[in-house]
């Protein structure tokens, strides 16, 4: 797998995050207009996916062609379970009730919410609630995953929750992009680190060379990174 810190020219990004490996990070710099860069994944013009143009196709038609997405806020309908929250996202790909509901079962296994699935979604808690959007992104059986800031208000423990979630859907073959701004989590994600900035590539290796690389330091991670690191 590989990572990705994103810089501030988006429609070079966008080009570039389409030409490079099955698997990988992509982080995003303080203040960057992230959601650009997943929006652009999903209507590249020109561009095509599972042999189909995704130029001008409504979410739903993408969603079937295989991309899912989870978002930095999340959206539930807080009246439902957490099954039929799920539920919710398995009808962009499955043919009858029956197999939505087999897939919703599936996606909810899968991040370990199984025994949960009759929960009201109104009651759960934010580590409960990602979980859940991630396992309504699953249900419809993508092969790309897109990921707003998944651990954004989360504690200590519900990223490692997470991480551990993502960590097996990438061990299983999904190919997953996460935008998120948490490094200290992100560099247990991936071995290996891509920088870009303003468009050209400005560092590759371990997060370790990458985090205590001078330029990269410079102009994204800051001296009291830099810091903090050191006194580790």
């Amino acid at each position: 797998m590989q990572s990705h810190m994103l810089t501030r020219r988006r429609s070079r990004v966008a080009w570039m995050a389409v030409s490079v490996a099955k698997r990988f990070r992509r982080f995003a710099s303080v203040g960057l207009k992230r959601r650009i860069l997943l929006h652009r994944l999903i209507n590249l013009t020109g561009k095509r996916f599972a042999d189909h143009d995704l130029a001008g196709l409504k979410p739903n038609r993408v969603c079937r062609l295989g991309i899912g997405r989870t978002f930095q806020v999340v959206r539930s309908f807080p009246r439902l379970t957490l099954f039929e929250n799920v539920l919710v996202g398995a009808y962009v790909a499955a043919t009858s009730p029956a197999e939505a509901t087999a897939a919703a079962h599936h996606a909810l296994a899968r991040v370990g919410l199984s025994a949960r699935a009759d929960e009201i979604a109104g009651g759960l808690s934010m580590r409960d609630l990602r979980l859940m959007e991630l396992a309504r992104a699953l249900a419809g059986r993508p092969r790309l995953i897109l990921m707003d800031e998944p651990l954004a208000g989360l504690a200590a423990g519900a990223i490692d929750d997470m991480l551990s979630v993502i960590h097996t859907l990438a061990a299983d073959g999904l190919t997953i992009v996460i935008i998120e701004h948490t490094m200290s989590a992100m560099m247990r994600l991936a071995p290996r680190f891509l920088v870009l900035d303003h468009g050209a590539l400005l560092a590759a290796g371990t997060p370790q060379e990458v985090t205590t690389n001078p330029a990269v330091i410079e102009a994204y991670l800051g001296k009291k990174w830099a810091a903090v690191r050191a006194g580790d």
